[in-house]
């Protein structure tokens, strides 16, 4: 998943924020495929596929998805001066891509991981945008059969190990 957003509008009057824009992409079940996976940009009133750009350029886009593919286009869906952080713990290689798209002093960042407020924030927000989780649960003594599942497509979502 990846996570974007727009600094809020802020009223010139009272300089109160009016709105946000927060984007996602989501990886989706790809039709053709059981185990294939879309991504998917999401933003709050629009969404589009990940070969498509927001309506508006981001401030900043967070890839928690492993496909590397998507590392370009969210450069070239973030503002001059915009930030692209890789989330993920694992992510498949960048491709090459022209120089234009760090041009303007755009950021290309990973993180080892997000903090616990982090967490707890976007949790928070994620019902107000929409966002819909999907789990399937395996007892950990079950760890190999749930990575199975994974690559065999057989469950939406992610596989949630507990004791």
């Amino acid at each position: 998943m990846r996570i974007g957003s727009r600094r809020p509008k802020r009223n010139s009057r009272s300089g109160k924020c009016s709105s946000t824009i927060l984007k996602t992409i989501m990886t989706t079940k790809n039709k053709k495929s059981a185990n294939a996976e879309k991504p998917v940009w999401f933003i709050t009133g629009w969404a589009g596929g990940s070969n498509e750009l927001p309506p508006e350029p981001l401030d900043a886009a967070i890839i928690f998805a492993t496909v590397g593919d998507l590392v370009p286009r969210a450069l070239k869906a973030v503002r001059k001066g915009g930030r692209v952080v890789c989330a993920g713990i694992h992510m498949s290689d960048i491709p090459s891509f022209p120089y234009r798209l760090l041009w303007e002093e755009r950021q290309l960042v990973s993180v080892a991981n997000l903090t616990r407020p982090d967490g707890i924030e976007f949790l928070r927000l994620a019902p107000e945008m929409g966002i819909v989780t999907k789990t399937t649960s395996y007892p950990l003594r079950q760890a190999n059969q749930a990575l199975a599942d994974l690559r065999a497509g057989r469950f939406e979502g992610a596989a949630v190990l507990g004791p």
